[in-house]
């Protein structure tokens, strides 16, 4: 098993597909620009390992998506959340992976239906947990099946589910369950600041006037947090910003207008496919990852405007925070 790659200059920076077909060792990947690839495997992904072993199949703990080839066999593996997922699709021989559901549509020349109604039902079903959500859209092409937080794996013969990696962790107390919190940030630090990286990656958080952000920003300072970001106002219309948490913690604080931000999942779905399918004037933006402060890391997809660093485009690899957004962005 192999992988052929074709670089899509104009997809949105972390999307990715992948095809194979039954009997044929060769997988065909297609993506964005600040995608990691290697002879062995490709990433958006960050992980509490180091990078350049590449071993984000073998954790619970990563944020983004990828492959990896070992043996005679492919883990497409999916965020470590219930927030992101990976979209799959099987027809006549053909098997298509993707982090992207408008990439995947267009890949397999399908629509939904635009009379449907319960998509939102649908997706949000996740929050009924792993074992209760809805685990496929219907597409003209046949299902589209979801998959949350565990991966799949291709043997050239057939696509199967596999649970991630359940170590035993002892939170026991207080002290082990930070511990635990502490330990996985200084991991993901060194994972996503690695030199190994094609493109490096530095902490953004989120702060707002709640209380789990700022608890995850201090836990995350001692690891590289500098800057959040914090969007104004709130979902219910209130004052949400944190700006007297960030200046008390000594944060940067990069104020971001709510309205800027797509709200109809319909317009970014629109959007996502006309990127897709044609050239494009701007990338869709950030993936964000988030740290959730009950012990879970959690990821949240979404569009999230950026602005030119230093004259470089921002990468769109997030970190930190449960109702707290967060991503780490191109050093």
């Amino acid at each position: 098993m192999h992988f052929r790659y074709t670089p899509v200059p104009d997809w949105p920076p972390l999307a990715w597909l992948a095809c194979g077909h039954r009997g044929d060792p060769t997988v065909e990947v297609f993506h964005g620009p600040d995608v990691e690839t290697t002879p062995d495997g490709f990433s958006e992904a960050v992980w509490d390992g180091e990078f350049a072993r590449a071993g984000f199949d073998e954790t619970d703990l990563v944020f983004g998506s990828g492959a990896r080839r070992r043996g005679g066999g492919v883990t497409f593996v999916s965020s470590g959340s219930t927030v992101d997922r990976l979209h799959s699709h099987e027809a006549a021989g053909r098997v298509c992976v993707a982090n992207s559901l408008a990439c995947l549509l267009v890949a397999i020349g399908a629509d939904v239906d635009p009379t449907y109604a319960g998509y939102y039902a649908d997706f949000k079903s996740i929050s009924d947990g792993l074992a209760r959500y809805a685990r496929s859209v219907a597409t003209s092409a046949g299902p589209v099946r979801l998959t949350y937080f565990h991966n799949l794996v291709w043997d050239g013969r057939a696509l199967r589910e596999r649970p991630k990696p359940a170590p035993h962790r002892d939170f026991g107390d207080f002290a082990a369950y930070r511990g635990f919190l502490e330990a996985s940030l200084a991991g993901l630090a060194q994972n996503l600041s690695s030199s190994d990286r094609a493109v490096p990656l530095r902490m953004l958080g989120t702060i707002s006037s709640g209380y789990d952000s700022p608890a995850v920003t201090v836990l995350a300072q001692p690891y590289g947090l500098q800057e959040a970001i914090a969007f104004e106002p709130s979902s219910s219309g209130a004052p949400d910003s944190g700006g007297a948490i960030a200046q008390a913690l000594g944060v940067r604080l990069r104020r971001l207008a709510r309205d800027r931000i797509p709200r109809r999942p319909d317009v970014e779905q629109a959007a996502a496919r006309r990127q897709c399918r044609h050239r494009a004037g701007r990338p869709i933006g950030a993936v964000p990852l988030r740290v959730s402060p009950v012990g879970g890391l959690h990821s949240s997809a979404g569009a999230v405007p950026g602005r030119p660093a230093n004259r470089r485009r921002e990468r769109a690899q997030p970190l930190v925070g449960d109702g707290a957004l967060g991503r780490a962005r191109r050093l």
